[in-house]
C-alpha cells in the first residue's frame, strides 16, 4: 500500500533501516503511507499529497523534526505530527515545549512499542 490512493500517513527518518521498521508496521497493519529519507522531499510530497498525518525522527541533516512540524502546520493547520525522537533531558524538555506550541503536534520517546504506536496511529485516523 505504500503508494497507493489511500495514504494517510507520511514517515520521515534519514535512517534507512528505520523506514524498513515502519513501512512493515505499517503494512501488516494496512495502513497506507509513504515513507521519505528527507524532510524537504516529505514537504514538497506534503503539498500536493495533504497527509493527515506525519511520523517524523526528530534530528535529521537537512531540517529536524520540529521545523517539519511547523512547516507542515502552516501548509495543513489540520495535520497531525508526532515527532519521535532518542533525546532525554534539556533537549527532549525543549522539544515538547515547542511541540505545545502548535495544534495537532506531539513527541514520543524512543524506543517505541510498535503496538502502542499503531494504536495512536489508529486513534488519529479515525
Amino acid at each position: 500500500m505504500s503508494d497507493s490512493a489511500a495514504v494517510r500517513v507520511f514517515v520521515v527518518d534519514d535512517e534507512n533501516y528505520q523506514l524498513v521498521c515502519y513501512r512493515n508496521a505499517l503494512g501488516d497493519a494496512e495502513i497506507g503511507a509513504r515513507f521519505f529519507s528527507s524532510a524537504i522531499q516529505a514537504l514538497k510530497a506534503a503539498g500536493k499529497d495533504k497527509p493527515a498525518l506525519v511520523l517524523t525522527d526528530y534530528t535529521m541533516p537537512e531540517m529536524n523534526g520540529l521545523k517539519l512540524a511547523r512547516k507542515l502546520s502552516e501548509m495543513n493547520p489540520a495535520v497531525h505530527v508526532i515527532i519521535m525522537t532518542g533525546h532525554v533531558g534539556e533537549v527532549y524538555d525543549k522539544l515538547v515545549a515547542g511541540a505545545k506550541s502548535m495544534a495537532n503536534v506531539e513527541v514520543v520517546a524512543k524506543p517505541i512499542k510498535l503496538k502502542d504506536l499503531l494504536a495512536r496511529i489508529n486513534e488519529i485516523l479515525e
